[in-house]
């Protein structure tokens, strides 16, 4: 959407949870223009395209900046204009452009709400941020290959004590790592959905993010907020 940077940040993070780089999407356009579902997906996009010209249309793709202007803005838009009577929001004027922040919030749904946020940095003129999800929501090669060209990469829910420790070791790292080099993040404040109003974060996030050294600023770590790697909590 409004991200030109280059991912510079993989390090030790296991290459099938990664978000794609630019060097990566030709191939995953490719996928996804084969995949049997994907006249559905395009045809919700784009109302009235025939499947030959989303094949040919999303074929054209070769960066993930042009495949988050060019499909995931005119996925937003669409779902603003036919679902919403008005879109708004509102940033702290201390957020620069030019620096990387950690986001936290609650969700309902991990993809709509994510890609909204998307939206109110495009609308902001401020870079995307790179998102995470839990593994266990991707149910096939389309849906991976979509997350993964928009930014997203995965978080590892299963696995034993020390499996875990370790994923939360190195998702804290690459965390750390993103906003460092200035590209922006956002993470769910615990797992699952909110469903009550009740916008507690849990300690293993805070947990997680002190693994590294991360560090978190503003007066307290709350649904919402967005923090710059290096500053103090």
């Amino acid at each position: 959407m409004c991200n030109k940077k280059k991912l510079d940040v993989i390090g030790d993070f296991p290459e099938h949870l990664r978000p794609y780089t630019d060097e990566q999407i030709p191939a995953a356009m490719h996928r996804i223009a084969g995949h049997r579902y994907f006249p559905d997906v395009a045809a919700m996009i784009f109302p009235g395209i025939s499947p030959e010209e989303a094949i040919r249309k999303v074929l054209e793709v070769k960066t993930v900046y042009q495949f988050q202007m060019e499909w995931m803005y005119a996925f937003n838009n669409r779902v603003i204009e036919s679902t919403m009577e008005s879109f708004t929001y509102d940033f702290s004027p201390g957020i620069r452009p030019d620096k990387g922040y950690l986001y936290i919030s609650n969700h309902r749904d991990i993809i709509l709400d994510t890609s909204l946020l998307q939206m109110a940095f495009v609308y902001q003129g401020l870079p995307t941020s790179m998102i995470t999800y839990g593994d266990n929501l991707i149910v096939n090669q389309l849906a991976d290959d979509l997350a993964r060209s928009n930014k997203m990469f995965k978080v590892v829910r299963k696995g034993n004590k020390r499996e875990l420790f370790k994923n939360s070791a190195l998702l804290s790292e690459f965390l750390r790592s993103c906003i460092r080099q200035g590209n922006s993040c956002w993470i769910a404040q615990r797992n699952g959905r909110t469903k009550d109003g009740l916008d507690k974060t849990a300690s293993a996030l805070v947990k997680m993010m002190g693994m590294s050294g991360m560090r978190a600023s503003g007066d307290s770590i709350a649904a919402g907020g967005a923090f710059a790697a290096g500053d103090a909590i």
